[in-house]
């Protein structure tokens, strides 16, 4: 089942056609972004993986399904002090609509969308400000970068026990927790 966005091209051309890609019969490959980065493909019936790699940094947009529980990692930011803000060939709100409509040609039921926010993550820091600012916990996780992105995909139902503040077993630091389900789905 195809995403129901149309591709289109980033402000410069970047990007490539998520769903072409996907759906490629292949289980691991490369392909040349519009940026001209090689990003490698990696993918399973339950998985998958782009990574590109610069001198500065690496890049991904990763999704897995368990359990009929989807988990993402995104990571697309160049450090403080380039040009570039974001990887330019990465749109992660389409990878993720991407992804949910790959894993249900697999044959997955996604029944909760979960949100994984480390202490420096954008999303982390988006709670954590939306909670100074008055909001409620499940306000602030519905306003958060993923919140919306999930909402938009029909993810839209959270309560205060769905959100939970965790720390690292292995790290010093903390991490958000908040499962985002499909209505009637709980």
């Amino acid at each position: 089942m195809k995403p129901d966005y149309p591709f289109k091209p980033g402000p410069k051309g970047y990007g490539f056609p998520f769903w072409d890609v996907v759906t490629r019969p292949e289980s691991n490959f490369m392909i040349i972004g519009g940026s001209g980065m090689d990003i490698y493909v990696h993918k399973a019936p339950s998985y998958i993986s782009f990574k590109a790699w610069s001198v500065f940094s690496t890049f991904v947009l990763s999704a897995n399904v368990n359990q009929g529980r989807a988990r993402f990692y995104v990571a697309t930011k160049f450090p403080v002090g380039f040009d570039l803000d974001w990887q330019p060939d990465f749109f992660a709100g389409k990878f993720i609509a991407c992804a949910l409509a790959y894993f249900k040609s697999t044959g997955h039921v996604i029944n909760i969308c979960q949100g994984v926010w480390r202490e420096n993550s954008t999303n982390y820091k988006q709670y954590r400000q939306n909670l100074r600012s008055g909001m409620s916990s499940v306000a602030a996780a519905l306003n958060t970068w993923s919140g919306r992105q999930f909402t938009l995909n029909g993810f839209n139902e959270i309560s205060e026990a769905d959100i939970r503040l965790l720390k690292d077993k292995d790290k010093e630091g903390k991490y958000i927790l908040a499962y985002f389900y499909r209505p009637k789905e709980r």
